[in-house]
Parts: structure tokens; sequence; C-alpha cells
């Protein structure tokens, strides 16, 4: 190739670039390092989430939660939950918050930011130990609220250390860990 269709081709290139807004990763997905199932085990709870991008800016959750006759999450599992649809997740902006609940005080960490939609979904809860709504086990039960009719949207963010995943939800000004922390398995 000569040198002067070289520098065409060069020029061309540099011009469309500037015209995508430069050079830059624009077509990875911020999500993209949260891909991959997590597990976590909360009083008798074991959360079993998978996590997979589905758009420039979007990832789908989806959850299983096996509810055990042990806090430890051993013994019979007793009654298993999971919902009609993931929800989806936007990335809004990766930005230097407070947290609360990662530590023994409020520290700011740099999370980032994403739209919650909960779709309308029908949930399923099946197991022996399923009474309604609720999953009994030996001293208590775990109980599920209806699901809701309409989508309902909230804001949160994720946070992760080495393999653990955090998922915040925003209350009161201030990001606050979920009761279970994830653990990444694959």
């Amino acid at each position: 190739m000569s040198n002067k269709i070289k520098l065409v081709v060069a020029l061309v290139l540099s011009i469309s670039l500037a015209a995508c807004g430069g050079g830059s990763s624009s077509s990875t997905n911020p999500l993209e390092k949260y891909v991959g199932t997590y597990t976590g085990c909360n009083n008798h709870q074991k959360s079993t989430t998978t996590i997979s991008t589905t758009s420039y800016d979007q990832a789908s959750v989806s959850t299983t939660t096996d509810i055990f006759e042990n806090s430890d999450c051993t013994g019979a599992n007793l009654g298993t939950h999971t919902d009609s649809s993931p929800v989806t997740v936007t990335y809004r902006a990766a930005a230097n918050l407070p947290v609360s609940g990662i530590g023994s005080t409020v520290q700011n960490l740099t999370i980032d930011i994403i739209n919650i939609l909960l779709p309308p979904v029908s949930q399923s809860l099946t197991g022996s130990g399923v009474n309604g709504l609720c999953v009994n086990y030996t001293g208590g039960s775990y109980c599920y609220s209806t699901p809701p009719t309409s989508a309902v949207s909230s804001e949160g963010g994720f946070y992760m250390v080495g393999n653990l995943l955090y998922s915040l939800t925003f209350v009161n000004g201030v990001y606050q860990t979920d009761s279970v922390v994830l653990t990444k398995t694959s």
C-alpha cells in the first residue's frame, strides 16, 4: 500500500474516531466486571444470583433463593423462591459516595450507581416447608410479600472487593449494603 493511501486511511479513521467521541472503550459495558454467578447465606436463606450483560449499559439479574432448616444454610432445603422475570439494572455513573455496612463506619467508596427496574413478576415458591407465601423452619419462618403488579424502579449501586459483591440501596442520602454479601463462584 502506498504512503498516500496509508495517510488517507489514517485520516479517515481519525475523523471517524473523533466523530464517535474518540478511541475510548465505549463499546465495553461498565457492568461487565460483575458478570457471573454469586452465592450468599443469611439466616436460613441461600441466594444464588446470576448477572449477565444485555446491552451497552444494562445487565440482567436473576436470583433463586433456597430456604434451609438451619440458619447457616445447611440441612433440609424447605423451599425455593424464584421470580418469573429478571431485574434489569442500568449503569448511571461511577462516583465516590458515602456507604454504610462495609466496615464499622460510613466511608466514602467509589461505587457504580445503577437504576434498578423490577418488572411485574409472578413468583414461584415450592418445597416441603411452604405455607402460602411463607417457608417454615424449626423456630420460625421466612415470608415473601406479594410481587408488584406494575414495574418498580429505584436507585442502587454495586461495589466489589475481590470476589465479594455488595449490592447497595440508597436510603436517606447514604448507600447501604443489603443483608447478604455475595461471593462470586463463577
